[in-house]
């Protein structure tokens, strides 16, 4: 009843629904292989992947033929963002929060850190205390630093032209939904034009342009 705080575990045998959801959070795959397709973008995913999914995110999961996927979901609420003004993150780490790999790849050292923050908030999460409720949220704010600081080094630019429109645009509205943004803003920073945008974040989360802002900013 409450995702807030616990993890969960899924069992995926066969590709699943489109998952659009309001808070974002992180999936760690323990076993199987398979792809995360995100925002229309498929990403090959393998035992030790760690996936950052934003409310920008449409994700669809899909195993390898015959293989079971077995992953782990943590939600991080943006309430528990507040944890950064508790530091000094950079621009660059913001950045790469929003433009940068949704997925990380097991093989650096911090990926490793990941793994294991990931198997620690598994051995607490039986607990139901304060306490141990607040070192769930400073494990998950620890998750956020080490995703963005990989990500930021990792350096693969969800940005750039080379990207499908439709991710572009879920993107850049994502990035630029707490300011002042118009449909023909939008379209002309991605170099189209509106119904071609509107078209394309249908395809991608079933809301149009209007749509997608309102929610965007709702959440935030």
């Amino acid at each position: 009843p409450d995702k807030y705080l616990r993890l969960v575990t899924h069992t995926i045998t066969e590709r699943t629904f489109p998952i659009l959801e309001d808070d974002s959070f992180f999936l760690y795959v323990e076993k199987g292989c398979g792809k995360f397709t995100l925002n229309g973008v498929s990403f090959d995913v393998v035992p030790g992947c760690i996936c950052w999914i934003q409310c920008s995110h449409v994700l669809t999961v899909e195993p390898e033929p015959g293989e079971t996927m077995f992953l782990w979901s943590y939600v991080y609420d943006y309430q528990l963002s507040n944890f950064l003004m508790f530091r000094t993150a950079t621009q660059k780490e913001h950045k790469a929060v929003v433009y940068g790999t949704p997925i990380l790849w097991p093989g650096s050292e911090r990926v490793g850190q990941l793994q294991d923050l990931f198997r620690e908030l598994k051995d607490v999460d039986k607990m139901t205390n304060y306490g141990s409720s607040l070192i769930k949220v400073s494990m998950l704010g620890q998750m956020t630093v080490f995703f963005a600081q990989e990500a930021e080094d990792v350096g693969i630019d969800c940005e750039g032209s080379d990207w499908p429109l439709g991710w572009r645009a879920c993107m850049y509205v994502a990035a630029h939904s707490m300011g002042p943004l118009e449909a023909e803003d939008a379209a002309k920073a991605l170099g189209t034009d509106i119904p071609s945008l509107n078209r394309e974040l249908r395809m991608v989360t079933g809301l149009n342009f209007e749509q997608n802002l309102s929610r965007l900013r709702c959440i935030m």
